[in-house]
């Protein structure tokens, strides 16, 4: 009843069993789910009906056979139950907690407050990542900072080509193991 679990987003893509991991995810009283990009990618598609063709070719085409049998036309009318579309829809750009740790999908400019941040930026960018690994790499001090958050959780870019646990540059966590 106290726990809570912080999903770093892209739940969606890649394998057929999107609309049963939306399911088990809908039965966790505290979740917190921060939009990926492809989260965003299939929202815009449960919104619109309308498929992106880099979307379909990285993973969306998936997603959308397991809310629809039928793969005809540009666009179809799945089966989408109105908790996944309030799931999408309910989806976080961040999460701050009272402590200070950012939970992020992608990134963001450490010179923007995060609350002014894009969306498209929060998602996409993949250079906080990089960032603290290279201040890190060429710091002088035993614990470099980047920013005042006590912790920072990212996703997007994966770190299995050289981990299969999660990887700390200065105050950056990033926990994308690469699992789908």
């Amino acid at each position: 009843d106290r726990d809570q679990l912080i999903v770093i987003g892209d739940v969606v893509d890649g394998w057929p069993e999107t609309k049963a991991c939306v399911d088990e995810l809908l039965k966790i009283q505290n979740l917190i789910f921060i939009l990926g990009n492809h989260d965003l990618w299939c929202r815009e598609w449960m919104r619109s009906g309308v498929k992106e063709n880099i979307w379909v070719s990285q993973g969306g085409k998936k997603t959308i056979q397991s809310y629809a049998q039928d793969w005809i036309g540009p666009q179809i009318k799945p089966s989408i139950p109105e908790a996944h579309y309030t799931f999408f829809e309910s989806g976080r750009n961040y999460f701050l907690t009272e402590d200070q740790k950012l939970f992020v999908h992608g990134g963001f400019d450490t010179e923007i407050p995060i609350k002014d941040q894009s969306l498209e930026g929060l998602t996409w960018d993949g250079s906080l990542f990089e960032k603290a690994q290279e201040t890190q790499k060429f710091s002088k001090s035993k614990t470099p900072r980047l920013t005042t958050y006590s912790e920072i959780y990212i996703g997007h870019t994966t770190t299995e080509r050289f981990s299969l646990i999660p990887v700390q540059f200065c105050e950056v966590w990033n926990v994308d193991q690469g699992a789908g």
